[in-house]
């Protein structure tokens, strides 16, 4: 794997830029009790994306100790950023899009979690609605509404969907409603769909708070709204 990402380096067309950059972290999990252990031996992969190209360019394994260490030149357009990713229990985990020339630790370090797909709660923080004037182009007078959740994952497990397909959180929506559009947050659009009333979140859920959004149209007579 390692060869194939060092590959697409060499074949890029990129221009490198001046001065080499580095990347320094470690990668740790909760073991309860407030301590962390070092998690090795997982891949550790660099990225880059930026306006001309994105891609993976290098990777290595975790050590022992959990940390890993990148040093690469910076290719291309200026406004390109560069992350490191990991992966445990198949979720993928980021560090913040850097464009810096060192980044050690804090911003570098990553948090993992194992993963169920079992009664993890997740509780509904807040819920923030937003409903718009009725579509005046519109013979019945339709209302976009929009819904925001911050949702809370107290525990030290990652939920995810379960193989029996069940989902990770749902809510309900009002009746009538036969689509809806996923809206911006911590949880991607494709992973939230509309079933039996339902709209339903397949999007694996770290422990921690998210946010996820999502939208749909009702007649402006209809004010029900699910709660």
């Amino acid at each position: 794997y390692r060869v194939a990402l060092l590959a697409t380096v060499v074949a890029s067309p990129l221009a490198a830029q001046a001065g080499m950059r580095v990347i320094e972290g470690s990668v740790t999990r909760p073991i309860g009790g407030g301590r962390t252990a070092p998690v090795s031996g997982e891949w550790a992969i660099l990225h880059r994306v930026g306006p001309d190209a994105a891609a993976p360019i290098d990777s290595m394994r975790l050590r022992a100790n959990g940390t890993f260490a990148f040093r690469y030149r910076a290719t291309g357009d200026s406004t390109a950023v560069y992350f490191v990713s990991t992966t445990r229990g198949g979720v993928a985990y980021f560090t913040p899009p850097t464009r810096e020339e060192a980044v050690r630790g804090g911003m570098a370090d990553l948090t993992v979690f194992d993963t169920t797909s079992g009664p993890v709660s997740i509780t509904v923080r807040a819920r923030h609605l937003i409903v718009t004037a009725p579509d005046s182009s519109s013979t019945t007078g339709l209302r976009t509404v929009i819904e925001v959740y911050e949702l809370s994952n107290d525990s030290t497990l990652t939920r995810v969907a379960g193989a029996d397909g069940s989902p990770v959180f749902e809510v309900p929506v009002p009746d009538g409603v036969t689509s809806v559009a996923g809206g911006q947050g911590d949880i991607s659009p494709e992973a939230i769909k509309l079933d039996e009333g339902r709209v339903r979140v397949y999007a694996p859920i770290a422990p921690g708070l998210k946010q996820f959004s999502f939208s749909y149209e009702i007649p402006a007579s209809q004010l029900n709204l699910a709660v």
